[in-house]
């Protein structure tokens, strides 16, 4: 018999969840210890948004890889190898991306880079390097964090539930769904992200951006985990009971 476990409960006992919540307080903890600005902010959420996209793309090629769920029929793409799917594919979705990716970088360091951080690099650089390497001097170790944890989850998540046959088919039907499913998940973090910095660029509420921040895009991000831990076979807000 099961039953469902209340929200702090579950918090207190998954690690996985103390993990999301615990790094969707950096940027309390940059900005009020280490005097980060908004931008910094910013451009750290931006780079997650790559990470989010790099695991897409993994996902989508071990996709093409995976066997034919049901041997008996035909394989599902019978006029072209995976290999050659993929590729294409991956082709495609990351040049997408890099021009979303590098328009949206260009936007950031244009509107919120009200201290002079990326001063003339942009043009020598391009807007994405020189944001990559803002985040690399001021807050590499907050960047380090977020790729460990999204790391974690397609272990936990992708190569533990999914490959292991226990949630939804594994097959080439499906694996271009893998890499669109950054899109959402990219434009809902930046949508919270860029609402909170726009609080504190154009109305100076500092505390109240951060509060928004901490629950909008922790809520956001503890509801995308709970959703693929389903998705990919894991179970969620249940225990055993006698």
């Amino acid at each position: 018999m099961f039953q469902r476990v209340p929200i702090w409960k579950r918090l207190l006992h998954d690690r996985d969840e103390v993990r999301i919540v615990a790094l969707n307080l950096i940027p309390v903890f940059g900005i009020v210890l280490l005097d980060w600005s908004v931008l910094v902010v910013l451009l750290l959420y931006w780079l997650e948004g790559w990470m989010i996209i790099g695991i897409g793309l993994l996902q989508m090629n071990m996709a093409f890889g995976a066997p034919d769920p049901d041997p008996g029929d035909e394989p599902v793409f019978a006029q072209a190898s995976p290999a050659a799917q993929s590729m294409v594919l991956t082709l495609f979705f990351f040049v997408f991306y890099a021009i979303a990716m590098s328009v949206h970088s260009a936007f950031l360091l244009s509107f919120f880079d009200v201290d002079g951080l990326a001063g003339d690099e942009v043009t020598a650089l391009g807007p994405a390097l020189t944001a990559v390497k803002i985040v690399v001097v001021t807050s590499w170790p907050a960047a380090l964090g977020l790729f460990v944890s999204h790391a974690l989850d397609f272990k936990n998540n992708f190569l533990n539930g999914a490959l292991r046959g226990d949630g939804i088919l594994l097959n080439g039907l499906l694996a271009p769904l893998y890499a669109c499913l950054p899109v959402a998940r990219v434009f809902l973090m930046q949508v919270v992200v860029l609402g909170s910095g726009f609080l504190v660029l154009l109305f100076q509420l500092e505390a109240v951006a951060l509060a928004l921040f901490v629950l909008l895009k922790g809520g956001s991000d503890l509801w995308v985990h709970r959703t693929l831990r389903r998705w990919f076979g894991g179970e969620e807000g249940v225990v055993s009971s006698e």
